[in-house]
Protein backbone atom coordinates (compact mmCIF):
# COMPACT_ATOMS: atom_id res chain seq x y z
CA UNK A 1 0.00 0.00 0.00
CA UNK A 2 3.00 2.59 0.56
CA UNK A 3 4.47 1.79 -3.03
CA UNK A 4 1.06 2.31 -4.51
CA UNK A 5 0.62 5.83 -2.48
CA UNK A 6 4.20 6.73 -3.37
CA UNK A 7 3.38 6.48 -7.12
CA UNK A 8 0.01 7.80 -7.05
CA UNK A 9 1.88 10.89 -5.25
CA UNK A 10 4.63 10.99 -7.77
CA UNK A 11 1.73 10.99 -10.94
CA UNK A 12 -0.41 13.86 -9.46
CA UNK A 13 3.22 16.03 -9.18
CA UNK A 14 3.97 15.08 -12.93
CA UNK A 15 0.58 15.91 -14.09
CA UNK A 16 1.51 19.72 -12.68
CA UNK A 17 4.49 19.68 -15.49
CA UNK A 18 2.18 17.99 -18.27
CA UNK A 19 -0.80 20.30 -17.78
CA UNK A 20 2.45 23.33 -18.57
CA UNK A 21 3.74 21.75 -21.52
CA UNK A 22 -0.34 21.41 -23.27
CA UNK A 23 -0.70 25.19 -22.43
CA UNK A 24 2.49 26.05 -23.66
CA UNK A 25 2.66 28.57 -27.04
CA UNK A 26 5.33 27.42 -29.63
CA UNK A 27 5.62 31.21 -30.67
CA UNK A 28 7.04 32.12 -26.85
CA UNK A 29 8.91 29.01 -27.06
CA UNK A 30 10.87 30.52 -30.37
CA UNK A 31 11.17 33.69 -29.07
CA UNK A 32 13.01 32.31 -25.81
CA UNK A 33 15.19 30.57 -28.29
CA UNK A 34 15.97 33.27 -31.11
CA UNK A 35 17.89 32.62 -33.77
CA UNK A 36 19.94 29.58 -32.18
CA UNK A 37 20.09 26.20 -34.26
CA UNK A 38 18.31 23.40 -32.43
CA UNK A 39 20.39 20.61 -33.24
CA UNK A 40 19.15 16.83 -32.66
CA UNK A 41 21.27 13.79 -31.14
CA UNK A 42 21.75 12.68 -34.85
CA UNK A 43 22.64 15.74 -35.98
CA UNK A 44 25.40 16.24 -33.35
CA UNK A 45 27.00 12.72 -34.17
CA UNK A 46 27.27 13.49 -37.78
CA UNK A 47 29.01 16.57 -37.16
CA UNK A 48 32.03 14.71 -35.19
CA UNK A 49 32.26 11.97 -37.21
CA UNK A 50 36.13 11.88 -38.18
CA UNK A 51 37.27 13.69 -35.38
CA UNK A 52 39.91 12.65 -32.64
CA UNK A 53 40.24 14.20 -29.34
CA UNK A 54 43.70 15.96 -28.87
CA UNK A 55 45.70 14.34 -26.05
CA UNK A 56 48.20 17.34 -25.79
CA UNK A 57 47.88 19.71 -23.27
CA UNK A 58 45.15 17.84 -21.07
CA UNK A 59 45.67 16.37 -17.77
CA UNK A 60 43.38 13.03 -18.85
CA UNK A 61 44.64 10.06 -21.01
CA UNK A 62 42.91 9.74 -23.88
CA UNK A 63 42.04 5.78 -25.64
CA UNK A 64 41.07 5.69 -29.07
CA UNK A 65 39.10 3.00 -30.33
CA UNK A 66 41.63 1.05 -32.43
CA UNK A 67 43.73 0.90 -29.30
CA UNK A 68 41.32 -1.31 -27.01
CA UNK A 69 40.10 -4.03 -27.21
CA UNK A 70 36.43 -4.85 -26.22
CA UNK A 71 36.25 -0.65 -26.58
CA UNK A 72 32.18 -0.40 -26.66
CA UNK A 73 32.08 -2.62 -23.60
CA UNK A 74 34.18 0.12 -21.49
CA UNK A 75 31.78 1.47 -18.61
CA UNK A 76 31.26 5.08 -19.38
CA UNK A 77 30.19 7.71 -16.55
CA UNK A 78 27.18 9.53 -17.15
CA UNK A 79 25.89 6.70 -19.06
CA UNK A 80 28.17 8.57 -21.92
CA UNK A 81 26.71 11.80 -21.77
CA UNK A 82 28.79 14.48 -22.14
CA UNK A 83 30.47 15.39 -18.51
CA UNK A 84 31.54 19.10 -19.38
CA UNK A 85 27.70 19.56 -21.25
CA UNK A 86 26.36 18.37 -17.34
CA UNK A 87 27.96 20.47 -15.61
CA UNK A 88 28.31 23.74 -17.95
CA UNK A 89 24.24 23.26 -18.73
CA UNK A 90 22.99 22.70 -15.13
CA UNK A 91 22.55 19.96 -15.80
CA UNK A 92 21.87 18.90 -20.49
CA UNK A 93 21.66 15.38 -21.10
CA UNK A 94 24.11 15.34 -24.35
CA UNK A 95 25.26 12.49 -25.73
CA UNK A 96 28.55 12.02 -26.33
CA UNK A 97 30.41 10.38 -29.26
CA UNK A 98 32.87 7.89 -27.93
CA UNK A 99 34.16 7.35 -31.32
CA UNK A 100 36.23 10.52 -30.78
CA UNK A 101 38.13 8.86 -28.03
CA UNK A 102 37.72 8.46 -24.36
CA UNK A 103 39.23 10.42 -21.51
CA UNK A 104 40.50 8.45 -18.44
CA UNK A 105 40.39 10.18 -15.46
CA UNK A 106 41.45 8.06 -11.86
CA UNK A 107 39.95 5.07 -13.10
CA UNK A 108 36.68 6.27 -14.71
CA UNK A 109 35.83 6.85 -18.46
CA UNK A 110 34.28 10.08 -19.57
CA UNK A 111 32.42 10.77 -23.42
CA UNK A 112 31.95 14.14 -25.20
CA UNK A 113 30.32 15.42 -27.52
CA UNK A 114 32.97 17.35 -29.02
CA UNK A 115 36.32 17.73 -29.29
CA UNK A 116 36.59 21.30 -28.01
CA UNK A 117 34.34 20.28 -24.56
CA UNK A 118 36.64 17.42 -24.17
CA UNK A 119 39.77 19.83 -24.03
CA UNK A 120 38.16 21.81 -21.56
CA UNK A 121 37.42 18.81 -19.52
CA UNK A 122 40.83 17.98 -19.93
CA UNK A 123 42.12 21.33 -18.46
CA UNK A 124 40.61 20.74 -14.39
CA UNK A 125 39.35 16.98 -14.40
CA UNK A 126 38.66 17.44 -10.44
CA UNK A 127 36.63 20.52 -10.93
CA UNK A 128 34.17 19.63 -13.39
CA UNK A 129 33.60 16.15 -11.46
CA UNK A 130 33.21 17.82 -7.68
CA UNK A 131 31.02 20.20 -9.98
CA UNK A 132 29.24 17.71 -11.01
CA UNK A 133 28.69 15.89 -7.31
CA UNK A 134 27.87 19.75 -5.59
CA UNK A 135 24.97 19.77 -8.97
CA UNK A 136 23.15 16.99 -7.67
CA UNK A 137 22.25 17.99 -4.73
CA UNK A 138 20.13 20.64 -6.38
CA UNK A 139 18.68 18.40 -9.04
CA UNK A 140 18.58 15.09 -7.22
CA UNK A 141 16.44 13.55 -9.72
CA UNK A 142 19.86 12.79 -12.16
CA UNK A 143 21.15 10.85 -9.10
CA UNK A 144 19.29 7.47 -9.75
CA UNK A 145 19.29 8.63 -14.14
CA UNK A 146 22.43 8.90 -14.06
CA UNK A 147 23.74 5.61 -11.22
CA UNK A 148 25.90 8.39 -9.12
CA UNK A 149 24.67 6.84 -5.84
CA UNK A 150 27.86 5.70 -5.06
CA UNK A 151 29.84 8.95 -6.10
CA UNK A 152 27.10 10.40 -4.08
CA UNK A 153 27.56 9.29 -1.05
CA UNK A 154 31.36 8.89 -1.16
CA UNK A 155 31.32 12.70 -1.95
CA UNK A 156 29.55 13.38 1.16
CA UNK A 157 31.62 12.16 3.74
CA UNK A 158 35.14 12.00 1.82
CA UNK A 159 34.81 14.30 -0.84
CA UNK A 160 36.34 12.04 -3.22
CA UNK A 161 35.58 9.54 -5.94
CA UNK A 162 35.17 6.04 -5.74
CA UNK A 163 37.63 3.27 -6.07
CA UNK A 164 39.45 3.29 -9.73
CA UNK A 165 37.86 0.49 -11.68
CA UNK A 166 39.77 -1.88 -13.54
CA UNK A 167 41.38 -0.70 -16.85
CA UNK A 168 40.53 -1.86 -20.18
CA UNK A 169 42.73 -3.99 -21.84
CA UNK A 170 44.90 -2.26 -24.39
CA UNK A 171 46.76 -3.84 -27.85
CA UNK A 172 50.41 -4.37 -27.23
CA UNK A 173 52.59 -5.88 -29.97
CA UNK A 174 54.86 -8.92 -28.94
CA UNK A 175 57.57 -10.33 -30.82
CA UNK A 176 58.40 -14.11 -29.93
CA UNK A 177 61.62 -16.01 -31.33
CA UNK A 178 61.53 -20.16 -31.34
CA UNK A 179 64.33 -22.25 -32.53
CA UNK A 180 65.07 -23.61 -35.62
CA UNK A 181 64.79 -27.41 -34.79
CA UNK A 182 64.04 -27.27 -31.08
CA UNK A 183 63.14 -31.40 -31.34
CA UNK A 184 66.42 -32.97 -32.16
CA UNK A 185 65.24 -35.14 -35.65
CA UNK A 186 66.01 -39.08 -36.06
CA UNK A 187 65.21 -40.14 -39.74
CA UNK A 188 65.26 -44.16 -39.24
CA UNK A 189 66.36 -45.88 -42.69
CA UNK A 190 64.71 -49.22 -41.59
CA UNK A 191 61.67 -47.49 -41.04
CA UNK A 192 58.19 -49.15 -42.88
CA UNK A 193 55.06 -48.06 -42.85
CA UNK A 194 53.53 -50.01 -46.02
CA UNK A 195 52.42 -53.59 -44.27
CA UNK A 196 53.57 -55.27 -48.01
CA UNK A 197 56.90 -54.65 -47.06
CA UNK A 198 57.17 -55.67 -43.98
CA UNK A 199 55.61 -59.11 -45.36
CA UNK A 200 58.53 -58.85 -48.13
CA UNK A 201 61.31 -58.87 -45.79
CA UNK A 202 59.54 -61.42 -43.67
CA UNK A 203 59.87 -63.63 -46.56
CA UNK A 204 63.52 -62.43 -46.97
CA UNK A 205 64.22 -63.48 -43.46
CA UNK A 206 62.64 -67.19 -43.95
CA UNK A 207 64.52 -68.02 -46.85
CA UNK A 208 67.74 -67.04 -45.19
CA UNK A 209 66.86 -69.73 -42.34
CA UNK A 210 66.60 -72.30 -45.09
CA UNK A 211 69.86 -71.25 -46.93
CA UNK A 212 72.85 -73.16 -45.93
CA UNK A 213 77.15 -72.11 -46.89
CA UNK A 214 79.04 -74.38 -48.23
CA UNK A 215 83.30 -74.20 -49.19
CA UNK A 216 84.55 -76.91 -51.11
CA UNK A 217 89.11 -76.45 -51.64
CA UNK A 218 91.41 -79.08 -53.69
CA UNK A 219 94.54 -80.11 -52.07
CA UNK A 220 96.19 -78.83 -55.33
CA UNK A 221 95.03 -75.39 -54.70
CA UNK A 222 95.65 -75.69 -51.02
CA UNK A 223 99.81 -76.22 -51.31
CA UNK A 224 99.98 -72.97 -54.28
CA UNK A 225 101.40 -70.41 -52.38
CA UNK A 226 101.90 -66.70 -53.63
CA UNK A 227 105.66 -65.74 -54.85
CA UNK A 228 106.30 -62.34 -55.65
CA UNK A 229 109.44 -61.66 -57.25
CA UNK A 230 111.35 -58.29 -58.18
CA UNK A 231 113.88 -57.61 -61.17
CA UNK A 232 116.99 -55.24 -61.40
CA UNK A 233 115.76 -52.66 -63.25
CA UNK A 234 118.38 -52.14 -66.37
CA UNK A 235 120.86 -48.95 -66.31
CA UNK A 236 121.35 -46.45 -69.38
CA UNK A 237 125.41 -46.19 -69.79
CA UNK A 238 127.27 -44.21 -72.01
CA UNK A 239 130.63 -45.47 -74.18
CA UNK A 240 133.07 -42.98 -76.04
CA UNK A 241 135.79 -44.81 -78.91
CA UNK A 242 136.58 -41.51 -81.12
CA UNK A 243 138.23 -38.23 -79.52
CA UNK A 244 137.56 -35.11 -82.07
CA UNK A 245 140.83 -33.41 -82.59
CA UNK A 246 141.20 -29.65 -84.75
CA UNK A 247 144.36 -29.18 -86.46
CA UNK A 248 145.43 -24.99 -87.28
CA UNK A 249 146.83 -24.74 -90.82
CA UNK A 250 149.23 -21.87 -91.40
CA UNK A 251 147.99 -18.93 -93.75
CA UNK A 252 149.99 -17.99 -96.57
CA UNK A 253 151.59 -15.12 -97.11
CA UNK A 254 153.18 -13.10 -99.78
CA UNK A 255 155.76 -10.94 -99.97
CA UNK A 256 157.08 -8.44 -102.73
Amino acid sequence: MVFLSNINNLAWNLQKYLQVLEYTDEGVVKQMIGNTQVLTDEARLKATTGLKIDSTGIKCEVLYPAQVTDFDKIPLQYLGFCAWSLVEGLGALIPGNPNMGVCQWKGNYYAFSSPVTAAEFGQDPDKYVMSLLNLMKKKPELINLLQLQEQVAAGCVTAELPIKKPEPIIKRNSEIQTEVHPTPSHIDPTYRWNEWDLKRDAIKLANILKCKTKSVQTEPSYQKMTIGLQAKPSKSQEVQTIQDRKFNIPELQMFI
